[in-house]
């Protein structure tokens, strides 16, 4: 039998083939078996990436409470929940308080240069929106190295 992790390792890639049917089917079995916050909390952000794409942003954000609810999660894990909900905040069209949440989100991610990368590519886009176009270049810039050291 599969661990929680080994089934979110599994789901992740899911995700990054473009299987997310599948990713959701591993992601929900990963949180069952999840017995430490930390855990629970990055299968729930997946997860939550996979509603969202699949149409379930209501869904999605619940699940981001949920994590951000866990006491257990480092602030890395943290951080990438917020960007998640950040993301969804965005789809909405509440373009300040989707600010609000990446600025929260980048600062927790710390050396975690893939998500801090990732974060500040759609913040970037959130800029781009707004037509700032200073800040978005900005961050698109500084998501530059964080990227090609997470080799992305």
């Amino acid at each position: 039998m599969l661990s929680a992790s080994e089934l979110h390792q599994r789901g992740v890639a899911a995700i990054n083939s473009g299987r997310v049917t599948t990713a959701r089917g591993l992601l929900v079995r990963a949180l069952a078996r999840a017995d430490q916050d930390e855990l629970g909390g990055a299968i729930e952000a997946s997860l939550a990436y996979v509603e969202a794409e699949t149409g379930n942003r209501e869904g999605a954000m619940a699940l981001c409470d949920h994590g951000l609810s866990r006491p257990g999660l480092t602030p890395a894990t943290r951080g990438v929940i917020h960007s998640q909900r950040a993301l969804l905040i965005m789809l909405s069209g509440r373009t300040e308080e989707a600010l609000a949440e990446f600025d929260v989100a980048i600062a927790a991610l710390g050396d975690s240069a893939k998500h801090r990368g990732r974060a500040r590519l759609n913040r970037g886009n959130l800029f781009l929106q707004r037509n700032e176009l200073a800040r978005a270049e900005d961050d698109f810039a500084n998501a530059v190295p964080d990227l090609v050291e997470a080799d992305l």
